[in-house]
């Protein structure tokens, strides 16, 4: 029992240093269950993370305010905690995990709003610059693509080589199998 008590003193602690309040489980398994419509979708494991919160919670609360309750809880829970805790210092929990996520959509969105705007309103200078012999300085300034990691795979041109390599490899493993087929059925039993 104080195992227990102790593992989940700390995830409490851990809890109430992110919200900086008192009941920092109850917060989380709050704020969990507020983002649980979409966050359960897309994140690994939320929904089971949730039903063990609620589950380690309410053995504390039972431990705690219950005289003579000994506890429905196993190593497990135990386990679990210890593990929640060892996620959230590494910023591997659920929350944690959500707001990355929602954070990498906002700047994909961003991004494509960016590119939209930018290749539209780049066709009119793309034709001028056809009539002009040589293209002026400004022209390329603005037309230029914000460097970003991986930029090279942007694009049809991208779609194509990543596409090419894709079979490339298809095509591989066909032959590999097809090598392995043979060797199996000439092998002596």
């Amino acid at each position: 029992m104080d195992e227990f008590l102790d593992e989940f003193k700390r995830l409490e602690k851990l809890c109430n240093e992110i919200y900086d309040q008192q009941h920092g489980v109850t917060l989380y398994i709050d704020e969990m269950e507020q983002r649980s419509s979409v966050a359960s979708k897309v994140i690994y494991d939320w929904d089971n993370d949730l039903r063990k919160l609620k589950r380690v919670r309410h053995i504390r609360n039972n431990l705690v305010h219950e005289p003579g309750y000994l506890g429905d809880y196993d190593w497990s829970d135990i386990a679990f905690m210890k593990e929640f805790c060892h996620r959230i210092l590494d910023q591997q929990d659920p929350l944690v995990s959500l707001r990355r996520l929602t954070q990498r959509i906002a700047q994909n969105r961003r991004r494509s709003c960016w590119e939209a705007t930018h290749q539209s309103s780049s066709l009119p200078r793309q034709h001028e610059q056809t009539k002009q012999t040589k293209p002026s300085s400004n022209d390329a300034k603005r037309t230029q693509r914000p460097s970003s990691h991986g930029s090279r795979w942007k694009g049809n041109s991208g779609r194509i080589l990543i596409k090419t390599f894709l079979i490339g490899l298809a095509a591989l493993l066909i032959r590999l199998l097809w090598f392995f087929a043979k060797l199996i059925s000439e092998t002596p039993q």
